[in-house]
C-alpha cells in the first residue's frame, strides 16, 4: 500500500463472450483469470494503486511498462505474472526512427 493512504477494495466489471456482464472483487482478479488482464478506466480512479495493491500477492510483481521497456527479455521475473501500469502511456511516447536499416 501506499503510505499514508489505505487501500479502498474494488469490483471490476467486464462483458463475456456471450456479452453477459460480470464482476468480480479486486482481490479475486487473479485468481479468476490465467491468461492476461488489461484493467481499463478513466485516469485517477485508481487503476495504479489497484496494481500495487494486486502485485503484493504471491507469484506476482507489480511493474511499470516503462521499466519494463528497459528489460525486454523478462529474465528479471523470475517466471512471476506481472501487474503492468501504464501501458497507455507507453503507447503514447514518440518513437525514434533507427537511422540504420
Amino acid at each position: 500500500m501506499t503510505e499514508g493512504r489505505d487501500y479502498i477494495p474494488r469490483t471490476l466489471s467486464w462483458v463475456d463472450t456471450v456479452l453477459k456482464n460480470k464482476t468480480v472483487r479486486d482481490q479475486e482478479i487473479v485468481s479468476r483469470f490465467s491468461e492476461p488482464v488489461v484493467i481499463l478506466g478513466d485516469p485517477g480512479i485508481g487503476k495504479t494503486w489497484l496494481m500495487e495493491e494486486l502485485g503484493k500477492a504471491d507469484g506476482l510483481q507489480f511493474i511499470r511498462a516503462t521499466s519494463l521497456l528497459r528489460q525486454p527479455d523478462g529474465s528479471d521475473f523470475g517466471g512471476q505474472r506481472l501487474m503492468i501500469d501504464g501501458l497507455d502511456e507507453v503507447a503514447s511516447i514518440p518513437r525514434r526512427k533507427n537511422i540504420w536499416h
